[in-house]
Order: structure tokens, then C-alpha cells, then sequence
């Protein structure tokens, strides 16, 4: 699984991100190193790229995209999350986070163990 850069104010937007990945990694997903990724989406145009390639790209099965939004003084507002299949494309799976203001690492540890439940439930 490849999770994207967040949108959002980049400190909490990348902290975020972290605290996705580590998560994944406690439940047991394999988790492609974000620095490949963003490696990957530097080199190429990303309007011109799609998750099925992007995948295909990275030897990714999903990819995690979202958003972030911060009050002052970098707290998560909330936040979004989906998830796409990189074999057909489909989203498997979305949905927010961090609604009503938490620290950044909080916000990814919730999100990540939303992202964990729903692929305990998928059929894949």
C-alpha cells in the first residue's frame, strides 16, 4: 500500500501521513516507503498520471490519498481519507478523521485504524 502526500498545511499534513503509516505497519500491511513516492510523483506530472499507473509504478495493490485541515497552532481540524484500488481503480474505501481538533500524530493514528478496519472487512 502506497499512502500519498496529505493535502493541507504540510507539517500537520505530513505528520499525519506518518502516523497513517505506522499504523498500517502495526496491522500488518506492507507499506511502500513514502520517500520512493514522492520521489516518483516528482519526476512525473502528476495531473497526468492515474492511481491504476501510479500503482502499477510504485508494485502498489491501494493507494491512500486525503486531506487535512488545521486551526492555528497546528491542530487537525479534521481530516479525509480514501482509499484505491490500483488494479481497477475503485475506491474501497473513505472517510474523515480527526473531527474536533487533534495533535497531527493523533489524527494519523485515527485515520490509519479507520484504513485497518476496512481492509479487515474487505473481501480481498
Amino acid at each position: 500500500m502506497g499512502v500519498l502526500p496529505f493535502d493541507g498545511e504540510v507539517g500537520p499534513a505530513s505528520v499525519t501521513a506518518d502516523g497513517i503509516e505506522e499504523k498500517l505497519l502495526e496491522c500488518g500491511v506492507d507499506v511502500i516507503d513514502r520517500s520512493r513516492i514522492k520521489s516518483l510523483l516528482s519526476e512525473r506530472r502528476t495531473d497526468e498520471i492515474d492511481s491504476v499507473e501510479l500503482g502499477k509504478l510504485l508494485g502498489a495493490d491501494m493507494l491512500v490519498s486525503g486531506s487535512v485541515t488545521t486551526h492555528r497552532g497546528g491542530l487537525v481540524h479534521g481530516g479525509s481519507l480514501r482509499g484505491v484500488d490500483t488494479q481497477d481503480g475503485r475506491v474501497q474505501f473513505s472517510g474523515q478523521f480527526g473531527v474536533g481538533g487533534m495533535e497531527a500524530f493523533q489524527a494519523g493514528d485515527e485515520a490509519g485504524q479507520m484504513i485497518c478496519t476496512a481492509l479487515a472487512r474487505s473481501p480481498r
